[in-house]
């Protein structure tokens, strides 16, 4: 029989380094130190808090430390042929936003089962969610329970100049450096929640391209039209 291919739907080219995070310390510190983790890690926050970033940098840690991980996302793990594979050749199984599985009685089950598979063959599960380990929207209690059962962190969406931080980074690693007359004006018009100028980040991405150009203040407020219209 043939082994499954692997889904690596996150990034595996190490563009996503813990020394490039943004936010909490204290989780990156926890998820370097990898070998103290336990059997279970819950990694939760609303989105843009930050969790696909820190799991792809899990990922590479890892991977450059020898480890053997596989990275998949929620639904992948429905796919029991898989999951029998990944349980027997990796030492870490790294799960992006489980909170899809939330609210669906057999995509619960699924995840029980793979809870308790890996607590048996001593592989360590790292997963991501938007919901807490305790929300309402779990609907089986022995699941709610296995899921705190292990560490839980959380993460807050950046706000204020950590985020206009991450957000000037962003697009200098995407080749559009901001000016600083730029940063000062998303900084005194706008909500500099990161939920709130990832969008524009995305917007701005795509105006650049086709235009050409970089950043200015006029193509701001053009991206902010667009995103409006988009909206409405």
């Amino acid at each position: 029989m043939t082994q499954p291919q692997v889904p690596l739907q996150l990034n595996t080219k190490g563009t996503f380094q813990f020394e490039d995070f943004i936010g909490s310390k204290e989780v990156v510190d926890s998820l370097l130190h990898y070998q103290h983790l336990p059997l279970l890690t819950y990694l939760w926050g609303s989105a843009f808090a930050g969790k696909s970033f820190l799991l792809s940098a899990l990922c590479n840690h890892l991977q450059k430390n020898n480890q053997k991980v596989a990275l998949v996302a929620a639904m992948n793990i429905l796919d029991h042929g898989l999951i029998e594979y990944l349980l027997t050749d990796y030492d870490f199984l790294l799960v992006e936003n489980i909170s899809q599985l939330s609210g669906n009685l057999a995509y619960e089950t699924a995840l029980f089962n793979l809870y308790n598979a890996c607590q048996s063959q001593k592989v360590k599960l790292v997963v991501t969610a938007e919901c807490s380990q305790r929300d309402a929207l779990w609907q089986l209690p022995d699941l709610r329970s296995r899921l705190s059962s292990g560490l839980v962190l959380s993460l807050e969406v950046l706000k204020g100049d950590d985020a206009l931080l991450c957000i000037k980074q962003l697009f200098s690693q995407s080749g559009m450096p901001l000016e600083d007359a730029v940063i000062n004006y998303l900084k005194t018009t706008q909500n500099t929640s990161l939920s709130n100028l990832y969008p524009l980040f995305k917007q701005l991405t795509i105006d650049t391209l086709k235009l050409k150009r970089k950043v200015t203040i006029p193509m701001i407020k053009q991206a902010l039209l667009n995103i409006q219209e988009s909206e409405t």
